[in-house]
């Protein structure tokens, strides 16, 4: 009989929950400053300091899941709360060194994905 079949890849639920915070700390320290930048050049203080925090958080090996909710769910409702007027006053000034609609879009995606990914755990 084959090892593979009989074996059945068992995890726990904290593995799970740990699993997403773990996630997001990868896509925090990968993309975080991006995030700051576009919050900034938009001027979202707010939304740039809980990018700030959470850059702050995944510092840690293992972050808190519940501070890390709350501020992802902090970012996600301020892109959530972007007006199409905000966004093209941004890319039509030429002031963003960046795409901001592609910004904006992938971010928004992504972060919608990752809070997604916490709250089902």
């Amino acid at each position: 009989m084959n090892m593979l079949t009989n074996t059945a890849l068992a995890t726990t639920a904290q593995e799970r929950r740990e699993d997403a915070v773990l996630h997001v700390a990868e896509f925090i320290r990968r993309e975080g400053m991006t995030l700051y930048d576009l919050f900034t050049a938009l001027g979202d203080e707010e939304a740039a300091d809980a990018v700030a925090e959470l850059v702050g958080l995944c510092a840690a090996p293992l972050p808190a899941r519940s501070a890390v909710m709350t501020e992802l769910a902090e970012v996600a409702l301020s892109l959530n709360m972007l007006s199409f007027r905000e966004i093209d006053a941004l890319a039509m000034s030429g002031c963003a060194p960046f795409d901001v609609y592609g910004a904006v879009r992938w971010s928004g995606a992504r972060v919608a994905d990752l809070c997604a990914r916490l709250a089902a755990t």
